[in-house]
């Protein structure tokens, strides 16, 4: 049977974005949070038994888990700052994530243990280091950063946030080289990249070669999530960044998309999210 999707920010009929759970053809959505603050930013954890998100049901965005099924909904952190895009370790035992300050574009790049111990600052750094993700042997962090001083670029770390190095040959771009995300295999990246007055999904290698352009959408594709078996890729696209915008999903090659649901709240309420195999 293939898996599940997790989508954080489905609208819900009172217009709170919330946590949903639906079959990967995009039917029988169900309503994981049920929970009147906002509910984003979910991510399954390796053994599918539980799903690390955002919420700000205590006033402010933190960081929260809960079972698979929606029960015993745990904080995680509870800081003054907020805490977005949260992904978990291929091991289980840590939790990456973003802490944005005051100042917007001094984004760093946190770990934390799953039990909210031995929090730890791995970018260090002033510039804006932000969407985080595991690679599959979980040695190393892809992200986007500023720090080249020329637009968004990918850089990688070491998962004790050693190593920065940027991946190579992908060009600058102040509104692409964003959400990055490793393709099952590890050999290739995913991610959000300016086209043609658009933000669509491309594929590349780790050598910033072989660009393949997924989709042809127009307006802004974001958040590409590659399925366990690598054959399919589900994002979010808006039309209008005003609008409510939708779950899609297209195939590796970029060959055929679909619309799974709508009603996903605006911009950057986290990448949706497949369940382990």
């Amino acid at each position: 049977m293939p898996p599940c999707l997790l989508t954080g920010g489905r609208i819900n009929s009172a217009r709170f974005p919330e946590l949903y759970l639906a079959n990967a053809d995009g039917s029988a959505p169900r309503n994981l949070t049920r929970h009147p603050g906002e509910d984003t930013d979910g991510a399954w954890s390796p053994d599918g038994r539980r799903i690390v998100f955002v919420s700000n049901r205590s006033g402010n965005d933190d960081l929260y888990t809960m079972d698979a099924d929606g029960a015993n909904v745990r904080p995680l952190t509870s800081d003054p700052v907020r805490e977005t895009s949260p992904c978990w370790s291929p091991r289980g035992m840590r939790i990456a994530f973003c802490s944005v300050p005051g100042a917007p574009d001094a984004v760093e790049i946190y770990a934390v243990d799953v039990d909210g111990s031995n929090r730890e600052n791995l970018t260090k750094n002033t510039d804006f280091d932000a969407d985080p993700v595991w690679s599959p042997d979980g040695k190393q962090l892809l992200f986007t950063s500023q720090r080249g001083g020329a637009g968004y670029q990918l850089y990688v770390m070491d998962a004790d946030g050693s190593n920065v190095r940027p991946v190579p040959a992908i060009r600058d771009g102040e509104t692409g080289m964003t959400f990055p995300t490793w393709t099952p295999d590890k050999d290739r990246i995913l991610l959000a990249d300016a086209a043609d007055g658009a933000l669509e999904l491309f594929r590349y290698d780790l050598a910033g070669q072989n660009r393949t352009q997924l989709t042809r959408l127009k307006g802004f594709n974001m958040y590409p999530t590659s399925s366990p078996d690598g054959k399919q890729v589900a994002f979010y696209h808006w039309d209008d960044e005003t609008k409510p915008g939708a779950l899609w999903v297209t195939d590796s090659a970029g060959t055929s998309q679909s619309q799974l649901t709508d009603e996903i709240g605006p911009f950057f309420f986290g990448r949706p999210s497949w369940q382990p195999r």
